[in-house]
């Protein structure tokens, strides 16, 4: 009950900090932080996939507090060997998630952004130093480990479901980004030595 208590706040704190931060520079220098793209375009329905899906799991995160037979209905969840430690092991990379997401956007600072356009590439900086020294995504990776860690913390059909499709809408996102910044020089340069993910396997650098 603790582990499904932390999901539903865990996952309402995430909500509120992307929203609060985004409205908090927005008024600031005017500038949107979130960029879908033209409607029907890729970046476009990748968006729109992932906001699908991390609605649905605050939803379910929280109704399922009060309708257990939520996991049986919906969710699929399904047993583990030695399930407890599994949970905690995953509320653990959670965490972690959480701190690294909220280092790389301090780090970032008003550089961050939600997806792409040419406002956007128009005020880039090539940040390489810090958490980007190591990986050219290390905010995508930090998202990818939280993604792993919902699925420990919850084993289900929905959370496989949800990883999968998670850590494929950020790729395929990165690769769209790289694309877009490709006519910059400093970030082709930095392109050039500075691998893609923290590991090789299984993404494409």
């Amino acid at each position: 009950m603790v582990v499904d208590i932390f999901l539903a706040v865990f996952f309402t704190i995430i909500a509120l900090h992307y929203s609060a931060t985004a409205i908090g520079l927005k008024q600031r220098d005017g500038f949107t932080r979130i960029h879908y793209g033209n409607a029907g375009s890729k970046s476009w329905w990748i968006r729109w996939v992932f906001n699908v899906f991390r609605a649905s799991i605050l939803l379910l995160c929280i109704a399922r507090l009060y309708f257990p037979s939520i996991d049986d209905v919906v969710l699929y969840t399904f047993e583990l060997p030695f399930l407890s430690y599994v949970r905690g092991l995953g509320t653990v990379l959670m965490l972690i998630s959480l701190a690294m997401i909220s280092y790389v956007h301090a780090y970032m600072r008003d550089q961050w952004h939600s997806g792409i356009d040419q406002s956007v590439i128009k005020r880039f900086t090539t940040i390489n130093s810090g958490p980007y020294k190591f990986c050219r995504h290390p905010l995508f990776s930090a998202v990818m480990v939280g993604m792993l860690g919902f699925y420990l913390a919850l084993p289900s059909l929905f959370t496989f479901i949800s990883l999968l499709v998670g850590v494929a809408c950020l790729v395929i996102q990165a690769n769209h980004e790289e694309n877009s910044l490709g006519g910059i020089a400093d970030y082709k340069e930095y392109q050039s030595h500075t691998k893609k993910w923290p590991i090789s396997l299984p993404f494409r650098n």
